[in-house]
């Protein structure tokens, strides 16, 4: 009888009255009835009443009742998996919540790491600053255009109003000035924090033994613990301030070279010219009938002046001595006081005074420095104007003084808005312009200052509106065009022109404007990149620049860390981290040795999305190996997000765009 309890737990215990019971009555006609009767109450235990009735085992070895047949009473057995098949459905649920929770993880950690790559890709370069730049450039120049139309071709008073109301927007939101904001307030105010934590700003003048005891220990602490921050602050600056003297100095050195190269070709060109029928030849020189052959020794002198500026300006130990002179001025000004300390203190003003809508306005920072950056620009530009000096380099000397016009014109003075505008964008384009000729020169030269007079009459017409700004505005637009008209042009450019007389065209055509021009653009860009781009870099640095763009690195290799740690297994690990991990490092890390390199314009952009797409192409491919090798679905989806997700579909959508119309 034991063995039947044991075997069918679900079976009550029958008492020797119902044993009896059962042996005095037909089994075979009876017993089921009555086993399923006693049997139901408990069958709700195990599983649901409309469970199929399973037979015993046959094959169970059960000591039999007399007269009572296990087999024909059909007895119901629990489901000998029940317990099983209740412990595997709790385990596939805990394995899906698990399942669903990594994945979760996964998302959060990849999100956050192609975020902070975006930001720091737009962020910490000067690619990236000057990618925003155009594009936010682009979008205002297409609603002011679309405005402009639009109030042109309907006179309503609701659409002058929005008109007005999007200019003094404007005027109060300077994107370029967010994006420096956001940028150096973050690098300040970490430096803050770490300053505070180290607990030296406690004030334990009055405190008790046992209260100066424990911050002298935690300042210990503190000390001991960020000081290894501070020599890592002091390492990453050193490296970016290195690297940023040498890229100055390697520019110069370029520059250096087309002058030496181009005084060479002309000095030969001279050379030949003096034993040529063309040298008894006469032009018309500083107003009179002159010989070729009298006017080379001027040329010479020119090339000889040419070479002199610039040793006497730009040699190699005097840009180090103006490059560690403007790191001096960062750390620490006449004040005594480093622009970390400033930037910092105007930040947590403005933050404390709710003054939010000037943290969305001009550069903190470069407000700080305007005026010596101003000030040392000046002499830089004055010793390059004596070598070159173009039209280029007047519009881009000018453009920030047209820019502030726009703060002495009215909101609804909107033609005028429009016109200032309209020279501005005029102004982007022509002052990256190399002119190669006089003639194309005063073609431009034209072209700028009458848009400007057109600029001044309507801000004459608009005088009630602007009232006394009316007056200021077009003194500084005088200003401007005074000095476009009298650009006086360098060495380089004279002697352009007087070659261009004196050689043969081919000659002067084909060895020598070509090294002349070379020689203007290298000029050029070494000292845009002193007065500008290394100011510009150096201010972000002793922000502490630097720290975050490594810490950058750092936060993004963790968090992919994280990410991979997510996969289902080992082998998925393997293909998420050639996928995504990998093309996003390669990603940060040019980005980082773009910025540290100090790579312009949109190269840096395009070297560090190219290196990621380029690791993104041989990774997949290596994925495909790896899982081939395995027997494995190359084509099986992740149990995580993948950077496929995420790209797959614009992917799609510009492949819908571009894909051609089939004839049917």
């Amino acid at each position: 009888m034991s063995a039947f309890n044991n075997s069918y737990t679900n079976t009550p215990y029958m008492s020797e009255l119902l044993k009896k019971h059962l042996q005095k009555t037909d089994v075979n006609s009876n017993l089921q009835n009555a086993s399923q009767a006693l049997v139901a109450p408990g069958q709700n235990l195990y599983k649901p009443q409309s469970a199929p009735v399973q037979n015993v085992n046959q094959n169970t070895t059960v000591q039999q009742m007399p007269g009572f047949n296990v087999k024909d009473a059909n007895v119901n057995e629990p489901d000998s998996d029940s317990f099983a098949l209740k412990d595997s459905n709790d385990k596939q649920i805990a394995s899906d919540a698990k399942k669903n929770k990594n994945a979760q993880v996964a998302a959060v950690s990849l999100g956050v790491t192609m975020f902070v790559t975006a930001a720091t890709l737009f962020g910490a370069t000067k690619g990236g600053k000057g990618i925003f730049k155009k594009t936010v450039s682009k979008i205002n120049s297409s609603i002011n255009k679309g405005l402009h139309n639009l109030y042109q071709s309907h006179k309503s008073e609701k659409l002058d109003k929005a008109i007005e109301n999007y200019y003094s927007m404007r005027s109060q939101l300077d994107f370029n000035g967010v994006m420096a904001n956001t940028i150096n307030g973050k690098d300040v105010l970490q430096r803050g924090v770490v300053e505070k934590l180290k607990g030296k700003d406690i004030n334990i003048q009055n405190a008790g033994s046992f209260k100066k005891k424990a911050v002298e220990i935690y300042q210990n602490i503190a000390d001991k613990v960020f000081g290894l921050y501070n020599r890592y602050d002091t390492a990453t600056k050193g490296l970016y301030v290195r690297k940023g003297a040498g890229n100055l100095s390697g520019l110069y050195s370029r520059a250096k070279n087309a002058i030496t190269k181009s005084n060479d070709d002309v000095l030969t060109a001279l050379s030949n010219l003096k034993n040529s029928p063309k040298a008894n030849e006469t032009i018309m020189y500083k107003g009179k009938k002159v010989k070729i052959k009298d006017i080379i020794p001027d040329i010479e002198e020119m090339t000889k002046r040419r070479r002199e500026n610039f040793d006497a300006f730009f040699t190699d130990d005097l840009i180090k001595q103006r490059y560690s002179a403007w790191d001096d001025f960062f750390m620490k000004d006449k004040d005594g006081k480093s622009l970390t300390e400033k930037t910092q203190k105007v930040f947590i003003e403005r933050i404390k005074g709710k003054k939010f809508k000037e943290l969305l306005s001009d550069s903190i920072a470069d407000g700080l420095i305007r005026d010596e950056k101003i000030k040392r620009a000046a002499i830089v530009r004055g010793n390059k104007n004596k070598i070159s000096n173009t039209l280029g380099s007047v519009l881009e000397e000018n453009r920030d003084a047209v820019a502030d016009v726009r703060k002495l014109i009215q909101h609804d003075d909107i033609n005028s808005l429009h016109k200032l505008d309209e020279i501005l964008k005029s102004i982007d384009k022509l002052k990256k312009t190399t002119f190669a000729d006089t003639i194309s020169s005063k073609e431009a030269q034209k072209t700028i200052c009458s848009t400007i007079e057109e600029l001044k009459k309507s801000i004459v017409k608009g005088a009630k509106k602007n009232g006394a700004g009316s007056a200021d505005a077009i003194k500084a637009l005088d200003d401007i065009k005074a000095s476009l008209k009298n650009i006086k042009s360098g060495d380089t450019e004279n002697m352009m022109e007087i070659l261009e007389q004196v050689l043969e065209p081919e000659t002067y055509e084909k060895m020598i404007k070509p090294g002349l021009i070379r020689s203007q653009k290298a000029l050029n860009k070494a000292c845009s990149m002193e007065m500008y781009d290394t100011v510009d870099k150096l201010r972000d640095i002793n922000c502490g620049s630097a720290a975050t763009d490594f810490m950058t690195a750092i936060m993004s290799t963790i968090l992919l860390g994280i990410y991979t740690a997510q996969a289902e297994n080992n082998d998925e690990r393997v293909s998420v981290g050639l996928t995504t991990g990998l093309p996003i490092m390669s990603t940060v890390g040019t980005n980082l040795f773009a910025a540290i390199n100090q790579i312009s314009g949109g190269k840096s952009m395009i070297f560090s999305l190219g290196t990621g797409f380029v690791t993104k192409f041989i990774c997949d491919g290596l994925n495909k190996i790896y899982r081939n090798s395995k027997g494995l679905d190359d084509k099986a989806k992740p149990s995580v997000a993948t950077i496929d997700d995420y790209i797959d579909p614009y992917k799609n959508k510009i492949e819908n765009v571009l894909k051609m119309p089939q004839n049917s």
